[in-house]
Protein backbone atom coordinates (compact mmCIF):
# COMPACT_ATOMS: atom_id res chain seq x y z
CA UNK A 1 0.00 0.00 0.00
CA UNK A 2 1.19 3.33 -1.05
CA UNK A 3 0.09 7.24 0.71
CA UNK A 4 0.81 10.27 -0.57
CA UNK A 5 -0.04 12.96 0.90
CA UNK A 6 -0.30 16.80 -1.12
CA UNK A 7 -0.95 19.81 0.48
CA UNK A 8 -3.36 22.41 -0.88
CA UNK A 9 -1.81 25.67 -1.66
CA UNK A 10 -5.30 27.37 -3.05
CA UNK A 11 -5.82 30.36 -0.71
CA UNK A 12 -8.55 32.21 -2.79
CA UNK A 13 -11.22 30.49 -0.71
CA UNK A 14 -11.84 27.23 0.61
CA UNK A 15 -12.20 24.00 -1.32
CA UNK A 16 -14.94 21.72 -0.76
CA UNK A 17 -14.74 18.38 0.42
CA UNK A 18 -14.60 16.41 -2.80
CA UNK A 19 -11.53 16.64 -4.79
CA UNK A 20 -10.81 14.50 -7.87
CA UNK A 21 -7.30 13.07 -8.26
CA UNK A 22 -5.52 13.09 -11.85
CA UNK A 23 -1.90 11.52 -12.51
CA UNK A 24 -1.30 15.37 -13.52
CA UNK A 25 -2.97 16.85 -10.42
CA UNK A 26 -6.29 18.08 -8.73
CA UNK A 27 -9.57 19.03 -9.59
CA UNK A 28 -11.99 20.88 -7.10
CA UNK A 29 -15.11 23.47 -6.29
CA UNK A 30 -14.26 26.45 -3.58
CA UNK A 31 -17.11 28.40 -1.68
CA UNK A 32 -17.08 30.83 -4.82
CA UNK A 33 -17.96 28.46 -7.33
CA UNK A 34 -14.75 28.24 -8.96
CA UNK A 35 -13.73 25.12 -10.73
CA UNK A 36 -10.20 24.69 -9.60
CA UNK A 37 -7.18 23.17 -11.29
CA UNK A 38 -3.98 22.16 -9.58
CA UNK A 39 -4.91 25.10 -6.99
CA UNK A 40 -5.76 27.77 -9.72
CA UNK A 41 -9.50 28.93 -10.48
CA UNK A 42 -9.41 27.83 -14.39
CA UNK A 43 -13.60 28.37 -14.61
CA UNK A 44 -16.52 30.29 -13.13
CA UNK A 45 -19.72 28.34 -12.15
CA UNK A 46 -23.06 28.83 -13.62
CA UNK A 47 -25.03 30.79 -11.13
CA UNK A 48 -28.17 28.08 -11.04
CA UNK A 49 -25.62 25.72 -9.68
CA UNK A 50 -25.56 25.96 -5.56
CA UNK A 51 -22.88 25.27 -3.33
CA UNK A 52 -25.05 23.22 -0.60
CA UNK A 53 -24.16 19.32 -0.06
CA UNK A 54 -22.12 19.30 -3.06
CA UNK A 55 -21.15 15.58 -5.02
CA UNK A 56 -18.20 16.58 -7.53
CA UNK A 57 -17.33 13.40 -9.91
CA UNK A 58 -15.55 13.07 -13.27
CA UNK A 59 -17.24 11.55 -16.05
CA UNK A 60 -14.68 10.06 -18.41
CA UNK A 61 -11.56 13.21 -19.66
CA UNK A 62 -13.55 16.12 -20.11
CA UNK A 63 -16.68 16.82 -17.73
CA UNK A 64 -18.02 16.68 -14.46
CA UNK A 65 -21.35 15.92 -12.03
CA UNK A 66 -22.41 17.84 -9.87
CA UNK A 67 -25.63 16.49 -7.59
CA UNK A 68 -26.92 18.58 -4.93
CA UNK A 69 -29.40 17.30 -2.36
CA UNK A 70 -32.10 19.45 -2.30
CA UNK A 71 -35.36 19.42 -3.59
CA UNK A 72 -35.29 21.47 -6.73
CA UNK A 73 -36.75 21.02 -10.13
CA UNK A 74 -33.25 20.31 -11.16
CA UNK A 75 -30.40 19.14 -8.91
CA UNK A 76 -27.89 17.27 -11.01
CA UNK A 77 -25.57 18.96 -13.15
CA UNK A 78 -23.04 17.85 -16.12
CA UNK A 79 -20.59 20.37 -16.62
CA UNK A 80 -16.95 20.72 -19.05
CA UNK A 81 -13.90 21.56 -17.89
CA UNK A 82 -14.97 25.02 -18.26
CA UNK A 83 -18.00 25.33 -16.56
CA UNK A 84 -20.72 25.45 -19.40
CA UNK A 85 -23.38 23.11 -18.56
CA UNK A 86 -23.88 20.10 -20.91
CA UNK A 87 -27.28 18.42 -18.98
CA UNK A 88 -29.33 19.30 -16.49
CA UNK A 89 -31.80 16.96 -14.32
CA UNK A 90 -33.37 15.54 -11.32
CA UNK A 91 -32.09 12.89 -9.42
CA UNK A 92 -34.76 13.22 -6.20
CA UNK A 93 -33.50 13.72 -2.66
CA UNK A 94 -31.45 12.60 -0.24
CA UNK A 95 -28.61 11.38 -2.29
CA UNK A 96 -25.99 9.76 0.35
CA UNK A 97 -23.50 8.02 -2.03
CA UNK A 98 -22.42 9.00 -5.59
CA UNK A 99 -20.18 6.77 -8.54
CA UNK A 100 -19.64 6.71 -11.70
CA UNK A 101 -18.99 3.66 -13.52
CA UNK A 102 -18.60 2.87 -17.47
CA UNK A 103 -20.83 6.23 -18.56
CA UNK A 104 -23.33 5.14 -15.68
CA UNK A 105 -24.49 7.74 -12.50
CA UNK A 106 -24.75 5.21 -9.28
CA UNK A 107 -26.60 6.88 -6.83
CA UNK A 108 -27.37 5.68 -2.86
CA UNK A 109 -30.13 7.48 -1.41
CA UNK A 110 -30.17 7.99 2.87
CA UNK A 111 -31.77 5.75 5.13
CA UNK A 112 -34.03 9.19 6.27
CA UNK A 113 -35.62 9.80 2.79
CA UNK A 114 -36.44 6.01 2.18
CA UNK A 115 -40.53 6.85 1.10
CA UNK A 116 -40.16 10.58 0.43
CA UNK A 117 -38.03 10.80 -2.52
CA UNK A 118 -40.21 11.73 -5.63
CA UNK A 119 -38.16 8.97 -7.38
CA UNK A 120 -39.96 6.45 -5.26
CA UNK A 121 -38.76 4.11 -2.40
CA UNK A 122 -35.00 2.99 -3.82
CA UNK A 123 -31.89 2.59 -2.01
CA UNK A 124 -30.11 2.49 -5.49
CA UNK A 125 -30.73 3.89 -8.55
CA UNK A 126 -29.23 4.06 -11.94
CA UNK A 127 -29.12 7.27 -14.41
CA UNK A 128 -27.02 7.46 -17.63
CA UNK A 129 -25.04 10.50 -18.07
CA UNK A 130 -28.24 12.73 -19.75
CA UNK A 131 -30.39 11.84 -16.43
CA UNK A 132 -32.29 9.32 -17.83
CA UNK A 133 -33.25 6.48 -15.32
CA UNK A 134 -31.78 3.09 -16.47
CA UNK A 135 -32.91 0.80 -13.24
CA UNK A 136 -33.76 1.14 -9.32
CA UNK A 137 -33.24 -1.34 -6.77
CA UNK A 138 -35.53 -1.65 -3.45
CA UNK A 139 -36.25 -5.10 -2.00
CA UNK A 140 -32.86 -6.05 -2.82
CA UNK A 141 -31.09 -4.21 -0.11
CA UNK A 142 -32.54 -3.96 3.73
CA UNK A 143 -30.54 -1.50 4.81
CA UNK A 144 -28.69 2.04 3.12
CA UNK A 145 -25.59 1.39 1.42
CA UNK A 146 -22.64 2.48 2.94
CA UNK A 147 -20.01 1.71 0.37
CA UNK A 148 -19.59 1.11 -3.58
CA UNK A 149 -17.02 0.88 -5.64
CA UNK A 150 -16.13 -0.72 -9.11
CA UNK A 151 -15.92 -4.35 -9.28
CA UNK A 152 -15.61 -5.15 -12.94
CA UNK A 153 -16.52 -3.53 -16.67
CA UNK A 154 -20.75 -4.39 -15.87
CA UNK A 155 -20.54 -4.76 -12.03
CA UNK A 156 -20.23 -2.79 -8.99
CA UNK A 157 -19.52 -3.81 -5.50
CA UNK A 158 -21.98 -2.61 -2.46
CA UNK A 159 -22.14 -3.21 1.14
CA UNK A 160 -25.05 -2.20 2.90
CA UNK A 161 -24.94 -0.44 6.14
CA UNK A 162 -24.50 -2.72 9.61
CA UNK A 163 -24.67 -5.61 7.37
CA UNK A 164 -21.88 -8.42 7.33
CA UNK A 165 -22.35 -9.34 3.40
CA UNK A 166 -20.79 -7.67 0.14
CA UNK A 167 -23.24 -7.82 -2.67
CA UNK A 168 -21.52 -8.40 -6.72
CA UNK A 169 -24.48 -6.13 -8.96
CA UNK A 170 -23.89 -6.74 -12.15
CA UNK A 171 -25.99 -3.95 -13.71
CA UNK A 172 -26.73 -5.16 -17.04
CA UNK A 173 -28.45 -8.60 -16.73
CA UNK A 174 -29.69 -7.27 -12.92
CA UNK A 175 -28.20 -10.25 -11.38
CA UNK A 176 -27.33 -10.04 -7.64
CA UNK A 177 -24.74 -12.23 -5.85
CA UNK A 178 -24.37 -11.96 -1.74
CA UNK A 179 -21.53 -12.99 -0.10
CA UNK A 180 -20.74 -13.57 3.75
CA UNK A 181 -17.78 -11.83 5.87
CA UNK A 182 -16.08 -12.76 8.45
CA UNK A 183 -15.78 -9.13 9.92
CA UNK A 184 -17.35 -7.28 12.90
CA UNK A 185 -18.40 -4.55 11.37
CA UNK A 186 -19.45 -3.63 7.74
CA UNK A 187 -16.36 -1.73 5.65
CA UNK A 188 -16.76 2.34 5.83
CA UNK A 189 -15.32 2.09 2.30
CA UNK A 190 -14.49 -0.32 -0.48
CA UNK A 191 -12.34 -0.42 -3.63
CA UNK A 192 -11.35 -3.11 -6.45
CA UNK A 193 -8.46 -3.58 -8.54
CA UNK A 194 -8.54 -6.56 -10.97
CA UNK A 195 -11.24 -8.45 -9.43
CA UNK A 196 -9.27 -7.84 -6.24
CA UNK A 197 -11.24 -6.25 -3.00
CA UNK A 198 -9.77 -4.05 -0.69
CA UNK A 199 -11.84 -2.79 2.46
CA UNK A 200 -11.43 0.29 4.66
CA UNK A 201 -12.29 -0.19 8.34
CA UNK A 202 -12.60 2.51 10.66
CA UNK A 203 -11.01 1.96 14.24
CA UNK A 204 -13.19 2.48 16.86
CA UNK A 205 -12.97 6.22 18.29
CA UNK A 206 -15.30 8.49 21.08
CA UNK A 207 -16.76 11.45 20.16
CA UNK A 208 -14.12 14.22 21.07
CA UNK A 209 -12.04 15.99 19.21
CA UNK A 210 -8.83 14.06 20.45
CA UNK A 211 -9.84 10.83 19.89
CA UNK A 212 -11.22 11.20 16.59
CA UNK A 213 -7.76 12.73 15.70
CA UNK A 214 -6.34 9.58 16.72
CA UNK A 215 -8.39 7.55 14.90
CA UNK A 216 -7.78 5.54 12.21
CA UNK A 217 -8.65 3.63 8.96
CA UNK A 218 -7.42 0.22 8.19
CA UNK A 219 -7.17 -1.34 5.04
CA UNK A 220 -7.28 -4.67 4.34
CA UNK A 221 -6.75 -7.24 1.28
CA UNK A 222 -9.71 -9.24 0.74
CA UNK A 223 -10.48 -12.86 0.18
CA UNK A 224 -13.12 -13.99 -2.60
CA UNK A 225 -14.37 -17.76 -2.35
CA UNK A 226 -16.96 -18.65 -4.99
CA UNK A 227 -16.91 -21.92 -3.72
CA UNK A 228 -17.88 -21.09 -0.22
CA UNK A 229 -19.95 -17.39 -1.63
CA UNK A 230 -17.97 -15.44 1.19
CA UNK A 231 -15.37 -12.81 1.40
CA UNK A 232 -12.86 -12.96 3.91
CA UNK A 233 -10.64 -10.23 5.61
CA UNK A 234 -7.71 -11.04 4.79
CA UNK A 235 -4.30 -9.56 5.40
CA UNK A 236 -4.07 -5.41 6.98
CA UNK A 237 -2.16 -3.43 4.38
CA UNK A 238 -1.50 -0.42 6.23
CA UNK A 239 -3.66 2.53 8.06
CA UNK A 240 -4.15 6.07 7.38
CA UNK A 241 -4.93 8.64 9.91
CA UNK A 242 -9.10 9.07 10.16
CA UNK A 243 -9.55 13.18 11.21
CA UNK A 244 -9.94 13.54 7.31
CA UNK A 245 -13.59 15.26 6.10
CA UNK A 246 -13.80 12.69 2.82
CA UNK A 247 -13.01 8.89 2.14
CA UNK A 248 -14.12 7.46 -1.06
CA UNK A 249 -13.38 5.24 -3.83
CA UNK A 250 -11.30 7.16 -6.54
CA UNK A 251 -10.77 4.69 -9.18
CA UNK A 252 -9.75 1.26 -9.60
CA UNK A 253 -7.40 0.46 -6.58
CA UNK A 254 -7.21 4.16 -5.44
CA UNK A 255 -8.66 5.62 -2.21
CA UNK A 256 -8.89 9.47 -1.78
CA UNK A 257 -8.99 11.08 1.57
CA UNK A 258 -9.70 14.65 2.02
CA UNK A 259 -9.21 17.56 4.65
CA UNK A 260 -9.72 20.80 2.63
CA UNK A 261 -10.77 22.21 5.43
CA UNK A 262 -8.31 21.26 7.99
CA UNK A 263 -10.75 21.64 10.98
CA UNK A 264 -8.95 18.59 12.83
CA UNK A 265 -5.53 18.30 11.04
CA UNK A 266 -2.84 19.26 13.38
CA UNK A 267 -0.87 21.44 11.56
CA UNK A 268 -3.93 23.57 10.35
CA UNK A 269 -3.21 22.72 6.93
CA UNK A 270 -5.36 21.62 3.90
CA UNK A 271 -4.64 18.57 2.19
CA UNK A 272 -5.96 15.30 0.94
CA UNK A 273 -4.09 11.90 0.75
CA UNK A 274 -4.10 9.58 -1.95
CA UNK A 275 -4.35 5.40 -1.14
CA UNK A 276 -2.89 3.23 -3.83
CA UNK A 277 -3.76 -0.40 -1.85
CA UNK A 278 -1.45 -2.09 -4.64
CA UNK A 279 1.66 -0.07 -4.89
Amino acid sequence: MKTHKQTIKYSQAVLTPDILVEQDGYWGIDTNKHLVFNDKAVAKLPQEIPLYFPFFRKIGDDFFLIVHDNNRKENAWIISKTGKIQHRFYVGEGAYKVHIHNDRIFICYSEATIGVCPIGTNRLVIFDIKGNMLEKYDLEFGQELEAICYYSEHEIALQEYCSLEISILNFMDNKLTKYRTDSEFYADILTCENGQIYGGYRSAFLDNEEDIRNGQMNIYEMKKSERKREITKGQMLGSVPYFVNRVRSQKDGVLVFTDTEAILNVNKVPAFWTVDVNG
